[in-house]
């Protein structure tokens, strides 16, 4: 256990080294075009670069050390009705960008559920982003519960380009990623969130078809007052 907890280590250390450098190249490269050109006014795009590359810092750090030290779920009644539409008004102008469109649908009683906000955030975010990601050219994202044997169950469904059989077998394993940017993080610390709280995340996809995200959550009445 320990040898595998050294080696787990190690590959953490080496991908943080190689994640940050990058954006770090980019920050140094932008600041040095900036430095040049200070006496032009216009100069918006070279900030823009700077900021994207420090989000994108932030967001594998964010990564890294809700991987590494995971929070304590503290539950609470959490309103569907109000966090779900929030998130998606957050990710409008990258989705009308790319002409998507976003449906939400709440089921009967299926509107709240016992959970850590912000560890529920946390994975509608993850999946939402992704969701968005794999629809380049268009296309819809299907937000949708619904309460089934004494469950609640979330469906994030997008019609998108879809997941071959041999990477949907890897998706939930540390630092794998089929993209160009990100920890490769995302899924596994979803699932360990929806694991801590009883749950468990399904992920169905079809190449060329889109893919169905599904969390599903313990629905009993705790903590009503």
């Amino acid at each position: 256990e320990r040898s595998e907890h050294l080696a787990a280590v190690g590959q953490l250390a080496a991908s943080i080294a190689h994640e940050v450098r990058n954006p770090l190249a980019g920050i140094q490269g932008a600041l040095q075009v900036m430095r040049r050109r200070l006496e032009i006014p216009d100069n918006q795009q070279i900030v823009d670069d700077i900021l994207g590359q420090v989000e994108r810092m932030e967001l594998l750090v964010r990564d890294l050390l809700s991987f590494a030290r995971p929070r304590r779920a503290e539950p609470r009644w959490c309103d569907l009705t109000e966090l779900v539409p929030r998130l998606s008004r957050h990710f409008e102008e990258q989705a009308t960008a790319t002409g998507i469109s976003i449906e939400i649908e709440f089921g009967e009683g299926a509107d709240r559920v016992w959970a850590d906000p912000q560890q529920l955030e946390q994975t509608a975010m993850n999946l939402i982003h992704n969701a968005l990601q794999a629809m380049d050219r268009g296309g819809r994202l299907r937000i949708a519960s619904r309460v089934q044997d004494q469950r609640l169950w979330i469906d994030f469904v997008d019609s998108g380009r879809g997941i071959s059989s041999a990477v949907l077998a890897r998706v939930f394993e540390p630092f794998f990623t089929t993209k160009t940017k990100g920890s490769g993080l995302g899924l596994t610390i979803v699932r360990r969130i929806l694991e801590d709280h009883g749950g468990e995340i399904i992920l169905t996809s079809e190449e060329g078809r889109g893919t169905r995200a599904t969390v599903v959550l313990p629905h009993a009445l705790r903590g009503a007052s």
